[in-house]
């Protein structure tokens, strides 16, 4: 499951050719794995956060927003792209890169079709998605207390929930990888066991056998 995304990673850095080792790229790590995985390969570190989404809260995952945005403000990159997994289905688990900063129509778009499942329950809410995005949205609004006030407010909340919403897919995918696991090793258990069960089966039955034949031809010596 982890490597998955760590191959993700792989191939953007070189299609990209990021320099891994300078200090051009700043690496930020989300979890034990990716701190490994990083350290591991040699890789400079930001920052780790750890155990931030294992409640599925939203007050577990804004210290990664407030880091993203006040790094992000402040000039310390021009650019964040998280690699993560996200949950399509209980079998099927999609990992992918996703650019958070800076913010822009289309990958508005692309977060809120990855929100929306692609089949079941709320699937129709995609092309109402689609329809939203294609639309020429009206140019007059009156906006109170200004515009400045309210978009300021609502970026700062959009970024904590698409940071959220990461977790939040990352955790499901987990979730059902490991159920499908789970049951794949079940499933592979049971077949061993019959397997196991005929085998001892046949062999018990040949034993019978082989003492039916031995008493049969005693008695036929005897006669």
């Amino acid at each position: 499951f982890n490597s998955a995304v760590f191959r993700e990673f792989e191939h953007f850095a070189r299609s990209e050719n990021l320099d891994l080792l300078g200090e051009s790229n700043i690496f930020i790590a989300v979890g034990e794995k990716t701190r490994s995985y990083l350290q591991r390969k040699k890789i400079p570190l930001r920052r780790v956060f750890i155990r931030v989404g294992d409640y599925g809260t939203p007050d577990k995952t804004k210290e990664i927003a407030d880091f993203l945005i006040s790094g992000y403000l402040g000039g310390a990159w021009d650019k964040v792209i998280v690699f993560s997994t996200n949950f399509i289905t209980a079998l099927n688990q999609k990992v992918g890169e996703r650019q958070i900063f800076p913010v822009s129509i289309e990958d508005l778009k692309k977060s809120a079709l990855e929100i929306i499942p692609e089949r079941g329950r709320f699937s129709e809410m995609r092309g109402e998605m689609l329809a939203f995005f294609q639309n020429d949205m009206p140019s007059d609004y009156i906006i109170e207390p200004s515009p400045e006030f309210v978009f300021t407010a609502l970026a700062q909340y959009l970024l904590e929930m698409r940071v959220y919403h990461l977790i939040l897919e990352a955790n499901a995918s987990e979730h059902a990888a490991r159920r499908v696991a789970m049951k794949s090793a079940s499933d592979n258990a049971e077949e061993l066991a019959g397997d196991l069960t005929l085998a001892y089966n046949k062999s018990r039955q040949a034993s019978i056998t082989q003492e039916i034949s031995e008493i049969a031809a005693g008695v036929e010596a005897l006669r």
